[in-house]
């Protein structure tokens, strides 16, 4: 997978689907309400419904004509003080996981601000919880839907320009761990003669 560190707004930055982290009880913020604006409150009526932005909750939103991705999934973080990285990687393996089951390849991933995890760490639970969360070991299953499961090859990370070197030093990190985690699980799967 190939993986992109970028300073541009979540709006501006091509890809197929775009992840936005919720906090929950607080008010719609950034390019979340930006784009609740543009959509006639569309996120607000989402929260209104039973979308409570709980650690891990995912929403879909199929069309945001603020962005410029074909796709929009909403990721609750839990509340603010409670956040921790743990909870962010599920989070993210939620999130890439509905971005598979919509066959999209491409995923942009907007770093939550957090005072309880820093930027750079939040870019390392991302990384680490799509790679491990799209896991799959089907080399040995023979019906089409398994062989045929969408590959997601690029995760943008969306950070500022003060945070850009410590989010792709840890992103590259925590890329190599994962895949290494990765493979790992690969061999346990196989038969000894193997």
């Amino acid at each position: 997978m190939q993986i992109e560190v970028v300073t541009s707004s979540p709006q501006e930055v091509e890809t197929s689907c775009l992840i936005l982290g919720l906090w929950q009880n607080e008010p719609l913020a950034g390019a979340a309400a930006q784009i609740d604006e543009k959509m006639d409150g569309l996120i607000s009526q989402f929260i209104t419904d039973g979308f409570k932005a709980g650690a891990g909750e995912v929403r879909m939103v199929y069309r945001a004509p603020e962005t410029t991705a074909e796709r929009v999934i909403l990721i609750g973080l839990g509340k603010r003080e409670k956040f921790i990285a743990s909870n962010l990687r599920k989070a993210a393996a939620k999130a890439a996981r509905a971005a598979r089951g919509i066959k999209r390849e491409t995923l942009a991933f907007e770093l939550p601000q957090s005072e309880a995890v820093s930027t750079p760490d939040a870019a390392s639970a991302v990384v680490e919880g799509v790679i491990l969360g799209l896991h799959v070991f089907n080399d040995f299953k023979t019906d089409d839907e398994s062989k045929n499961l969408t590959q997601v090859s690029k995760l943008v990370l969306l950070t500022d320009s003060e945070n850009e070197n410590g989010v792709k030093s840890s992103a590259h990190y925590s890329q190599i761990a994962a895949e290494a985690n990765v493979l790992a699980r690969s061999w346990v799967n196989l038969p000894s003669n193997k």
